[in-house]
């Protein structure tokens, strides 16, 4: 049965960090994001989901703003250089990458993510449209459900032509699934070879990563990682290498790219005013796996 607004999914208690990430795009010179963190202010008045983006922009907890920043232009930049314009985005969160992409109205966006957050993001979307800040996006799509559930992913391709090529992108989602989902998630992209196209995820997080060992930032991260009551350790690989060995058992031939090719886009770091040290520890050295199906 395809997941429904009413289904619990253990990954439920992830959600909360796409606020924070939301909060956090307003630093970023990204099209639509205040708007979007605007509305979703007013949403969430009064919870705890509003003492969270509020958290997330305390000025000990913004060196994370960087690393996602870097990783959104990464992901936009490769996305584009494929040329396809069928776009299926995993757990797109508040992002507002989909509403950016379907300016052009040759391109096909649909965002798969859990019925919760799917729901939230779609009366964001239509209270942008009613206040005539946007306007409507009729090849944006919005499908509630699970990535790794077959028959919802097979749901949300559904909205592209069979017969033309699909471009698989998610930013954060493999940081919170196991090894043996990565294998299940990408035995669905894997359903989708025959049209051909490219998975591509900048989500090649690396164990004891520096980031999360700075004592500037320990203390949030320690929250974060308490709220997620995950083993994110599992959930990364030692090095690039064994990333590299583990995407390619997978059947994928990968390409690699670091962050640093989009250095001189950013907007973040001079905003912020962060050190050249802090950019190379937290940002440049990191990568995204561009795949092809």
């Amino acid at each position: 049965m395809r997941s429904n607004s009413n289904d619990s999914n253990e990954l439920d208690n992830v959600s909360f960090t796409a606020d924070g990430i939301a909060a956090r795009r307003t630093l970023m010179g990204l099209p639509y994001a205040q708007e979007i963190y605007d509305i979703l202010l007013m949403q969430v008045a009064g919870t705890e989901a509003e003492t969270e983006m509020q958290l997330a922009l305390l000025p000990e907890n913004l060196l994370f703003v960087p690393f996602f920043e870097a990783r959104y232009r990464l992901l936009d930049l490769l996305m584009k250089a494929t040329g396809l314009t069928n776009v299926l985005e995993i757990a797109a969160g508040l992002a507002p990458r989909g509403v950016v992409w379907t300016e052009n109205p040759d391109v096909v966006y649909v965002e798969l993510d859990l019925p919760k957050k799917s729901a939230q993001k779609r009366v964001v979307i239509e209270t942008l449209v009613d206040r005539g800040q946007l306007v409507a996006r009729p090849h944006l799509h919005m499908v509630g459900g699970d990535a790794l559930n077959a028959e919802d992913f097979a749901h949300a391709v559904a909205h592209f032509k069979s017969d033309e090529p699909i471009l698989i992108v998610h930013e954060g989602f493999l940081r919170y699934i196991t090894h043996l989902q990565k294998r299940i998630l990408a035995a669905h992209i894997h359903t989708q070879e025959r049209r051909g196209g490219y998975w591509i995820t900048p989500d090649i997080i690396l164990s004891n990563e520096p980031m999360m060992r700075d004592l500037r930032i320990q203390a949030y991260s320690n929250v974060i990682h308490a709220k997620l009551d995950m083993d994110l350790e599992a959930n990364s690989f030692e090095s690039f290498s064994e990333a590299l060995v583990f995407f390619e058992s997978l059947d994928c031939e990968v390409e690699g790219h670091f962050f640093r090719e989009v250095m001189a886009d950013m907007v973040s770091p001079t905003l912020l005013d962060l050190t050249a040290d802090d950019l190379e520890k937290f940002v440049w050295w990191r990568m995204a796996f561009v795949m092809t199906l």
